[in-house]
């Protein structure tokens, strides 16, 4: 299923391929680049090199884009440098949360006014999100146009979707004497989710190149949460009711690469805020049954029996933890 955001966008992909989609997003920002019998240049004709970085953590990335954002493993993570280092590309994504994130930020040089000015015309923002139409009325966009902090642009919200467009200025002043603070950085978002933890005209004024402390509270935001995932593990959705523990909550799986017949697995459940680990061992050569395990931050622990539900249904598990307690549990692919 593709995420109501990335229709927004326009981009038409399937969600295995959402870092390729999350790439495409590089050819509608300012600094686009194309390919001439000169190489790769930029729209004003000038020879860049970029180079995919690739996967990143939260507290590796230049922004604090993740302060703003509830702690999950999915988030799809890619950063491109330009010349260097000279221009940061930084995108963050996820399809359980409908969220898609595009920060272009430039190191040396800044946005000229000419280019903040097209920013501050409505269908210019319009032209970013081609099929917004079907989610915003004209009522749901609002112009910012401020000078402390420098940001120049558009937002657009309702109890569907956020979303933005603005230049801002990130960096502080320099000594070069033609740099009075016109804007380096574009920031392009959408939300069709939960995954924003404060409204978009918060999240424009808020965003900025990520401090010391933002980052040690970045990292304690996913101490507890097996974030990037590699090759070997596979996401998936869980809804539990554990009695006095976890009761009707629904959260994320992470599944590693099977080991004979065991198989580890990890959960995040956000509303109760623990997190758990465990194990899933196949019982026969289909892998339609078998036995798990659970044990979470709490001190809680439980195991059972699980069953396979049938192609892409997912399967469900049932037992009981140290107290007695009944326990069931269902997961899927996302």
């Amino acid at each position: 299923m593709i995420s109501k955001a990335t229709k927004i966008l326009g981009i038409k992909m399937s969600k295995n391929s959402f870092l390729a989609r999350l790439t495409a997003l590089t050819m509608i920002m300012g600094l686009t680049a194309c390919v001439t019998n000169s190489g790769t240049v930029d729209t004003s004709g000038q020879s860049i090199k970029l180079e995919k970085k690739g996967k990143f953590v939260p507290t590796d990335s230049h922004f604090n884009t993740f302060i703003f954002l509830k702690p999950s493993p999915f988030y799809e993570t890619q950063t491109v440098e330009r010349d260097n280092g000279s221009v940061w590309t930084e995108y963050v994504g996820s399809f359980p949360k409908e969220l898609v994130i595009q920060i272009k930020h430039a190191n040396t040089v800044w946005y000229t006014p000419k280019s903040e000015e097209r920013m501050l015309i409505l269908d210019n923002f319009k032209q970013e999100f081609p099929n917004a139409a079907i989610v915003f009325t004209d009522k749901d966009y609002k112009k910012i146009d401020q000078l402390s902090p420098r940001i120049k642009g558009w937002i657009a919200s309702n109890e569907k979707c956020n979303a933005g467009y603005v230049a801002k200025r990130l960096k502080t002043i320099g000594e070069a004497r033609n740099d009075i603070g016109y804007s380096d950085t574009l920031v392009k978002f959408m939300s069709c989710g939960d995954a924003m933890t404060v409204s978009p005209a918060q999240f424009v004024q808020k965003i900025g190149l990520i401090s010391d402390s933002e980052e040690r509270i970045v990292a304690q935001k996913y101490k507890a949460i097996d974030f990037a995932l590699t090759e070997e593990q596979e996401a998936m959705v869980i809804a539990i009711n554990w009695p006095k523990v976890l009761e009707d909550q629904s959260g994320y799986l992470v599944l590693k690469k099977a080991h004979d017949d065991m198989q580890d697995f990890t959960t995040n459940f956000e509303a109760a805020k623990t997190s758990c680990q465990g194990t899933f061992k196949t019982n026969d050569m289909s892998g339609w049954s078998g036995t798990w395990t659970l044990s979470c931050l709490n001190g809680s622990n439980a195991s059972g029996e699980w069953t396979k539900l049938g192609d892409d249904k997912g399967k469900s598990a049932i037992g009981k933890d140290s107290k007695g307690r009944d326990v069931f549990f269902r997961f899927k692919n996302i």
